[in-house]
């Protein structure tokens, strides 16, 4: 962190930006900004370099690379645990693999690595790596915490698992557990991103449970708080995308293509579980109401919708093949 202070005082020397201006926007005190800068304080809230980071590096390419190089920098136990709830939100798994690594079973983190144990679950999920039944027996593999941050990720993942094996009503207790945790979480970052990540398993419940207009609600409120370039941003316009399937398809399909180009724009498509279900459920829509079927990825399409696909336009030959494949495999078939 010494290091990236020092760059940081020589990056705002160089493009004069003014301390004050600076410290305002982060939200902290002129001395204490200054304190920071001149190696006083040994490190800077995450928080506080996220808010000063857009005038810090006006360009995007350019600010992300420098909080991936801030969050990697942070040694604090709380820094750590907010960088592992911002990059869930905003999608950086890869990052959150890396800061995991460094500090998991260090002396130095004994305080928060069953913390660090339990974001490596939830990111072994968002790299599709487990799921499902599986995701639960390693749930229940772990110990009981009084910490609420805690307690609310172990729901969540409970959560994630139930939905995973389509049981989608099962994960309402779990959801109504979390609400009342949340109202208990001191750190109002922290609060921030858990509050973001469990609205959107909210928007979910609604929809299945065909609350559409609350579904909508949620997902807007979203859009509108989430950080501009988020996964939990792209994941609310393809949760309003589903809501719209059957009412409207071509808003449904705009929904999804603006989801897509989101996750597309943070670079995690080729190892994003969410990704490809997206696509499959955009070829859904296509092949359900004949609408740009031309345009279908069929490299990120599941086998359900390919066998769709077969059995509408094809022969159905491949269709019979992928349905006794996908019964072979017990999956969830949507069609």
């Amino acid at each position: 962190m010494k290091s990236f202070i020092k760059n940081l005082q020589e990056h705002i020397n160089y493009v004069k930006l003014d301390v004050g201006t600076l410290a305002k926007k982060a939200d902290i005190d002129r001395t204490n900004l200054n304190r920071v800068l001149n190696g006083k304080i040994k490190e800077m809230k995450l928080e506080s370099f996220l808010l000063m980071a857009p005038d810090l590096y006006p360009n995007w390419t350019d600010r992300r690379k420098k909080i991936r190089e801030f969050i990697l920098a942070c040694e604090s136990d709380l820094n750590v645990k907010k960088g592992l709830s911002y990059c869930q939100t905003i999608g950086e798994y890869q990052l959150m693999k890396k800061l995991i690594k460094k500090h998991i079973n260090s002396d130095k983190k004994e305080k928060i690595n069953k913390y660090l144990h339990l974001y490596d679950l939830y990111n072994q999920r968002n790299l599709s790596k487990l799921e499902g039944e599986e995701l639960q027996r390693k749930l229940d593999e772990l110990s009981h915490s009084k910490n609420v941050d805690y307690q609310i990720i172990v729901d969540m993942l409970h959560g994630f698992a139930l939905y995973d094996s389509s049981n989608f009503m099962a994960m309402v207790p779990y959801s109504k557990k979390i609400d009342q945790n949340l109202l208990l979480v001191e750190n109002a970052f922290i609060k921030k991103h858990l509050d973001l990540q469990h609205d959107d398993r909210k928007a979910h419940i609604n929809l299945f449970s065909n609350k559409i207009k609350e579904c909508r609600d949620i997902c807007n409120s979203i859009i509108r708080s989430a950080p501009e370039d988020s996964v939990i941003k792209a994941k609310a316009l393809s949760c309003l995308g589903e809501s719209f399937i059957f009412e409207n398809p071509f808003q449904a399909e705009t929904y999804f293509l603006e989801s897509l180009k989101l996750i597309k724009r943070l670079g995690i498509t080729t190892y994003s579980k969410m990704y490809r279900s997206i696509h499959s459920t955009l070829a859904f829509l296509r092949i359900e109401y004949g609408i740009n079927v031309d345009k279908i990825d069929w490299d990120f399409v599941g086998e359900a919708e390919k066998a769709f696909f077969d059995a509408k336009f094809g022969s159905g030959v491949k269709a019979r093949f992928y349905f006794e494949n996908l019964k072979n495999k017990e999956k969830f078939i949507r069609i």
